[in-house]
């Protein structure tokens, strides 16, 4: 096979640099899933009239607490979409570490 050709050398990366770009990829995936959430939330809240301005994760779930304190009503709609951000930034801080 090497005579004709067929056969090209390949690099086999490390074990570690191997585990390092996984655990990059899989919090890349769990920042962007967390992004979902967040977009719901501020869309939700503009479709109500309620502009949340710039924040980041934690921030959002700061203000949009105070939005269901104001209206204890749409507890129902946010506290899933809540809840799923903040398991998600749990995870991502896992990672982080």
């Amino acid at each position: 096979m090497a005579r004709m050709g067929w056969y090209r050398e390949a690099a086999v990366k490390g074990a570690e640099i191997w585990k390092t770009r996984s655990m990059l990829a899989a919090r890349t995936k769990l920042v962007n899933l967390r992004r979902d959430p967040d977009n719901q939330m501020r869309g939700l809240c503009k479709g109500l009239g309620i502009v949340l301005g710039k924040a980041g994760s934690t921030n959002l779930a700061r203000k949009v607490n105070a939005v269901l304190v104001e209206a204890p009503d749409l507890q129902d709609i946010f506290a899933p979409l809540l809840l799923a951000q903040s398991c998600l930034t749990a995870q991502i801080e896992k990672l982080d570490r």
